[in-house]
């Protein structure tokens, strides 16, 4: 049967000790000896201590900022001088208080041991750097120290309910620093505290995340009993608590067990939930005061929705991945509650270069500021869009991503602490660029003089989708523009060029656009046809007077540019004379007025399609005679002079009747000047006039006459 110990009865046996602490004060410690009862049962120590708050156990310091579990693996080793944020501040991950008052036997002397080992979980993987052990020695510190040779620990991987191996078996445990020296650590009033790189030999200590058990014990000189035996003490306020085991590989105890087994199946029914330790170590602690929860994530693979109502400052959707590649760009679009008309900022962390940093520095592409939102409920659409550019040397594998969502400003700390807000963690998994396709069958259709219809087969990976190129045959494309070039989207896969010049020899090139690379087609050419180009007809003179006419045609489709409309003395070459009138319109124009023409004088009219790209073509001739004038010996009966003749400032005309009109033309019959006298006297300033020759038309009560003069 097992046995216990009554504190009471061993009070008058030892001595008093004041423990004090912040909240409280005891006035006694109980040490007790391990005892041999006539049935033969092992039965556990009780001893007085003083109470501490109680503290979290797993993953938690006592602030209750807890250790960022999705972080990478911790180097130890790296400089970090450079980053405004690392992985690396030191922090408390185990705190068990020595507040039981009951020590269990830890000890091995003469090759004889008797082990506790205590169970404890990583969410993360930590650089260790001190642990400490909280517990007494049976005799006092006068009789043990004599006796004390080394002192011990070793961490095992959980197997089930117990460690995967124990002391007594060499190489079993996934850390195992035995033997260590006085010198490398320190012993105060029955407490052992390691430094592990300092007992590793220098080397530092990475202990990746997982479940653990690790047992603690001093090597004697005597026996593992009496002078040499050391107590671990307990911890009645870790949270959660985790009830620890025993082995004692020789049964040196009848009551022991050669294998690891429950401390409750040994001292029942006394409850000795989790052994008294510390263990620090250097990691990421993020904090929020107030939590406002991210809702949803949007990025490559990851569609990720979660609680508007979530009370985790730190939600953990490492299972989660998300698959990119190198050197391609991916939209993210963010979601979450701001609990009223706040704004709420986003920053992302992707450590690229797995190095264990999500760095912030000024130079890093690790840090991506998405943006902000307001006013959400969290579940009402509203988010904030950014662009994730990955690295074209983002090392391949997976890697982590931590996401921040904070009130106010845009956060730049991956391990802060923070007032409202929330943080999640995903998986990116880093790959190759996929390669990217040429398109294939690429096809030239619908070729006129100035355009062509381009198709092609669409191609896998052409994300951001095709570039497409006419040059000119026998230009290079890495030099030279193209004359005509247009990008379309991943679904589209015909396009019309455009502006060609007709009968011109052409090469084109799809370019597959994959995001992270290109792929160019092979030239395919052709040449666009020759420009149609068709005369204008029913072209008529009508309205004929005798210094005008009016001139009309029917259009053609084919006239781009416009017309030309020509007016020659009859007879006269048209390709190398000069015409007597010209005008050129655009393609709504068909009906023009000839002005400048002579009285009574054959004229040959043409209508010239202009068609672009210096293709023309002329309508047939149409000839007309203008009207004859009034004679003019019968006007000058009535009394015109004009004068003088050549004039130079000012041009003097009078006649016997009332002049209504005087209109002055070029020799190209170009109205230059229009008056209107109502008077049988005028005199007109011809000074802005050009030296030349010009033609006057004179109306005077319904008779016309013309004359020349020459402006000097």
């Amino acid at each position: 049967m097992n046995y216990k110990l009554n504190v009471c009865f061993f009070l008058s046996l030892i001595s008093v000790k004041l423990w004090v602490t912040s909240k409280f004060k005891y006035n006694y410690i109980m040490k007790n000896k391990l005892l041999k009862i006539k049935s033969g049962l092992f039965v556990a120590w009780i001893m007085g201590l003083a109470m501490i708050s109680p503290m979290n156990a797993q993953l938690e310091n006592p602030n209750g900022l807890r250790l960022n579990a999705e972080s990478p693996y911790i180097k130890s080793e790296i400089d970090n001088s450079d980053k405004l944020t690392t992985l690396t501040s030191l922090i408390t991950i185990v705190d068990r208080v020595n507040d039981n008052t009951t020590g269990l036997i830890t000890t091995k002397g003469n090759n004889i041991g008797v082990y506790s080992a205590d169970y404890f979980e990583l969410m993360a993987p930590v650089d260790l750097e001190d642990i400490t052990f909280y517990g007494f020695p049976s005799e006092g510190d006068a009789l043990f120290l004599p006796n004390l040779n080394s002192f011990n620990v070793i961490i095992y991987e959980n197997n089930g309910t117990i460690p995967d191996g124990d002391p007594e078996n060499p190489g079993t445990g996934v850390l195992e620093l035995t033997n260590i020296a006085p010198a490398d650590f320190v012993y105060n009033d029955g407490n052992f505290t390691i430094n592990v790189t300092q007992a590793n030999g220098g080397q530092p200590v990475t202990l990746p995340a997982g479940e653990y058990w690790i047992t603690a014990y001093p090597s004697v000189s005597t026996g593992p009993t009496d002078n040499g035996r050391w107590n671990w003490l307990g911890s009645l306020s870790a949270s959660p608590t985790y009830e620890p085991v025993l082995i004692d590989p020789t049964d040196l105890f009848s009551a022991g067990s050669t294998s690891w087994t429950l401390i409750t199946s040994l001292i029942a029914p006394d409850p000795f939930p989790s052994f008294a330790w510390k263990m620090t170590g250097k990691g990421c602690m993020l904090n929020f005061n107030n939590i406002e929860p991210i809702t949803k994530v949007v990025l490559a693979d990851i569609d990720n929705s979660s609680s508007a109502s979530s009370s985790e400052g730190i939600e953990d959707f490492s299972q989660i991945e998300g698959e990119v590649e190198q050197g391609k760009s991916y939209t993210i679009e963010l979601e979450g509650v701001t609990n009223g008309p706040f704004d709420n900022y986003f920053t992302v962390w992707i450590d690229w270069n797995q190095d264990g940093i999500w760095d912030s520095s000024p130079t890093s592409d690790e840090m991506y500021e998405i943006g902000f939102i307001t006013n959400s409920t969290g579940t009402d659409g509203i988010k904030a869009t950014g662009t994730i550019d990955v690295p074209q040397n983002a090392i391949l594998g997976n890697t982590t991503m931590r996401i921040i969502k904070y009130f106010n400003s845009s956060p730049t700390n991956p391990c802060g602490t923070y007032g409202w807000g929330q943080a999640e963690d995903y998986t990116i998994v880093v790959v190759e660029p996929t390669s990217c396709e040429v398109v294939t069958n690429v096809a030239i259709t619908n070729i006129g003089g100035t355009s062509a219809t381009i198709d092609w087969d669409a191609v896998s990976g052409a994300s951001d989708g095709y570039i497409i190129d006419v040059f000119e045959e026998g230009a290079d494309p890495s030099i030279d523009v193209a004359v005509f070039n247009n990008s379309v989207a991943e679904g589209i896969t015909t396009i019309q060029a455009i502006g060609l010049t007709p009968e011109t020899d052409y090469e084109v090139y799809i370019t597959s656009d994959c995001g992270n690379g290109t792929a160019t087609s092979n030239a395919v050419s052709f040449t666009t046809d020759a420009v149609e180009c068709n005369a204008v007809t029913n072209v008529e003179v009508s309205e004929i007077e005798v210094t005008e006419a009016t001139i009309s045609w029917t259009p053609t489709s084919t006239a781009t540019d416009g017309y030309i409309v020509d007016v020659f003395d009859a007879g006269a070459d048209s390709s190398i004379d000069t015409p007597v009138f010209s005008q050129t319109v655009d393609t709504t124009v068909t009906t023009i007025v000839a002005t400048g023409l002579s009285p009574d004088t054959e004229y040959d009219v043409y209508v010239t399609s202009d068609c672009g790209y210096g293709e023309t073509v002329i309508s047939d001739v149409v000839s007309f005679t203008t009207e004859p004038t009034t004679n003019v010996d019968d006007f000058e009966v009535e009394n015109l002079s004009v004068y003088p003749i050549p004039a130079n400032a000012n041009l003097n005309i009078s006649a016997s009747r009332t002049i209504d009109n005087i209109e002055v033309y070029n020799i190209l019959g170009q109205l230059m000047l229009t008056i209107n006298p109502n008077s049988s006297y005028i005199t007109i300033d011809i000074r802005n006039l050009s030296a030349g020759n010009y033609i006057l038309k004179v109306s005077a009560e319904d008779v016309i006459d013309i004359v020349r003069f020459i402006k000097k």
